[in-house]
């Protein structure tokens, strides 16, 4: 491999097992968070005396990736509107997903969600702030 464009190929590189390992570091530290209701068992957190989190660190990372990945698709498109057409074709079926299913678990009876509404151990009573 001597350029750029070698690395990048998309049988070449490792980005996408590296973007899986990120995926399931942030899973990882939100299993901390819904059991404790906190992260201060998260090894790098302790590690790192309360700096960061396996989750935060990984986000960080995958969101670099991210943009390296962004800016070589938009360098490598033939015109801005290609380029926005990829990007909106790839964001828009899951944007609409996510927007489909908070709809739908909002207007559900929120007893059956409670499961999910109780571990999250935020401010102020969950459901009487979501379930009203």
């Amino acid at each position: 491999m001597n350029n750029w464009d070698d690395r990048l190929d998309s049988g070449n590189n490792s980005f996408d097992a590296l973007r899986l390992l990120l995926a399931t570091l942030v899973v990882f530290e939100h299993s901390y968070f819904l059991i404790d209701g906190s992260v201060v068992r998260d090894p790098l957190f302790v590690l790192s005396r309360g700096q960061t989190n396996c989750g935060q660190l990984a986000v960080f990372m995958f969101f670099s990736i991210s943009g390296f990945l962004v800016t070589r698709s938009r360098v490598l498109s033939s015109s801005i509107t290609s380029y926005l057409k990829k990007r909106i074709a790839r964001i828009a079926p899951g944007f609409f997903a996510a927007v489909a299913f908070g709809c739908l678990t909002r207007t559900l009876d929120c007893k059956r969600w409670q499961f999910v509404l109780r571990p999250a151990k935020l401010e102020g009573n969950l459901n009487q702030r979501y379930c009203a």
